[in-house]
C-alpha cells in the first residue's frame, strides 16, 4: 500500500470514519475501532457502507391531453 494511500485510511479514521483490518495476505476483514497501526502485519482499509435494496416504484398514466406520464411513488 502506498503512503497516500495510509494517509487516506488514517484520516477517514481520524475523521470518525469507520474502518477494517486484515492480518496480511489473510483477506478475513474485521472491524478495527482501536487500530495499532502496524502497517508491516495488517493491512487497513474504509469500511464500505452498507448496501441497501430500494424498489422504487413507477406509474405510467396518461394526462388530460391524452399523454402518457410516468410517476414515481
Amino acid at each position: 500500500m502506498e503512503l497516500k494511500e495510509m494517509i487516506k485510511v488514517m484520516q477517514h479514521y481520524a475523521d470518525d470514519g469507520e474502518i477494517e483490518a486484515s492480518k496480511k495476505h489473510v483477506q478475513i476483514w474485521v472491524g478495527a475501532s482501536l487500530p495499532c497501526w502496524d502497517w508491516d502485519t495488517f493491512d487497513y482499509r474504509i469500511k464500505e457502507p452498507k448496501k441497501e435494496k430500494v424498489n422504487i416504484e413507477k406509474w405510467l398514466c396518461s394526462d388530460k391531453q391524452g399523454g402518457l406520464v410516468v410517476i414515481e411513488t
